[in-house]
């Protein structure tokens, strides 16, 4: 750990006692959760530093056998680019800190992306900005500093990560041991998508004061690079503001000619019979399906990568909405989608083979409900 030094009013220097944490709680989760900004977001990019939107502390992940939630993350944030970020608090003197965290955490970070949908999401962070007097949607655009964002979009873009594995990972140390150093060297070069960091939370005494230097550890010019190259990048031309057109450019990219055609006869189709259309606002371009006497939120959205996504938690509030949840169900079910066990946090998606060997039935669905 490197010296620390105060420059006293005469000029003479003294030296700070280094200091290793006994309380993982209260050394390192309790200083997080009051600093983010210990997440050193212009180390990470210095170009775009990241900040950090907190969804929830001590994030509880499902356990992939039984889908009970089992374990919990530390933390849970998104950036500004909704990039999902892992991180596990860990002192220099735990064991775990050496090798068996890594795989821990990766395990976190598989079971959020097959398990978490965009309504848990947002049920966790509106938790979350509750309990410091704010609503979800005050929260997220306080966090993105503009008062027309889109706090639906927003999630939305953090589930579409989530399932691309486009995804960070952080170990949150006073120290890092050599062991750990070395394994995260070698991984973060490995991975396309996905970053893997350590910050070191250097600590210090000054007097009754406690001084945290953090410095990332990891990311090599190498890495940034091989990411800068496999990055997913918005495909909205107007800040994230998207349209009828642009949503086709973007589409006919990721799919055949003839699922193109097909997409652009179903959308058409439907328009024709009355159906309201609702473009998302996010990085990624996605068509909202409106069903108005069901809700006035999109109960099925296609993006522009293909893959479609069942808003089925949203359909609630009357007779008519629970007979469209429970044909949506059995839409998904049929499609080989995973669903949550509350229906009112399911959310889920389908891939781009999925969409179109049931576009018929999504189809007659919205027919039948319009």
């Amino acid at each position: 750990m490197a010296s620390i030094f105060r420059i006293q009013d005469d000029g003479c220097p003294k030296q700070l006692e280094k200091t290793l944490c006994r309380d993982e709680a209260k050394d390192l989760q309790v200083i997080l959760e009051k600093n983010h900004q210990l997440l050193p977001g212009d180390q990470i990019n210095p170009e775009d530093p990241r900040r950090w939107f907190l969804v929830q502390r001590e994030m509880p992940v499902p356990d992939p056998v039984t889908g009970i939630e089992r374990w919990t993350v530390d933390f849970f944030f998104l950036d500004q680019n909704a990039t999902p970020t892992f991180v596990e608090c860990k002192r220099y003197a735990d064991t775990r800190s050496r090798r068996e965290v890594v795989g821990q955490v990766l395990e976190y970070a598989a079971n959020g992306s097959f398990y978490w949908e965009k309504g848990h999401l947002i049920e966790c962070a509106a938790r979350t900005a509750s309990g410091k007097g704010k609503t979800v949607e005050e929260a997220v655009s306080e966090f993105l500093q503009d008062d027309a964002s889109d706090c639906n979009a927003f999630f939305e873009n953090a589930i579409y990560n989530l399932k691309e594995g486009v995804v960070r990972i952080i170990f949150f140390l006073e120290e890092a041991p050599f062991e750990l150093k070395n394994i995260v060297h070698f991984l973060n070069r490995q991975m396309e998508k996905s970053e893997i960091l350590i910050v070191e939370a250097k600590q210090y005494k000054d007097g009754y004061s406690k001084i945290v230097v953090p410095f990332l550890y990891g990311y090599t010019e190498e890495a940034r690079r091989v990411k800068r190259e496999n990055t997913i990048q918005p495909q909205s031309k107007n800040r994230g503001m998207w349209n009828k057109s642009l949503f086709f450019e973007a589409l006919q990219k990721n799919v055949s000619d003839l699922e193109y055609s097909s997409i652009i006869s179903f959308v058409d189709r439907l328009e024709h019979a009355g159906a309201l259309f609702r473009y998302g606002k996010g990085q990624t371009g996605s068509l909202g399906i409106v069903v108005p006497n069901i809700t006035h939120n999109a109960l099925i959205l296609l993006w522009t990568n293909g893959t479609v996504q069942f808003q089925i938690g949203f359909a609630r509030g009357s007779q008519r909405a629970l007979d469209a949840r429970h044909k949506l169900v059995e839409i998904a079910s049929e499609m080989g989608m995973h669903l949550h066990e509350n229906l009112e946090r399911t959310f889920p998606m389908g891939e781009k083979s999925q969409l179109f060997t049931h576009l018929g039935e999504i189809e007659n669905f919205v027919l039948e409900f319009l």
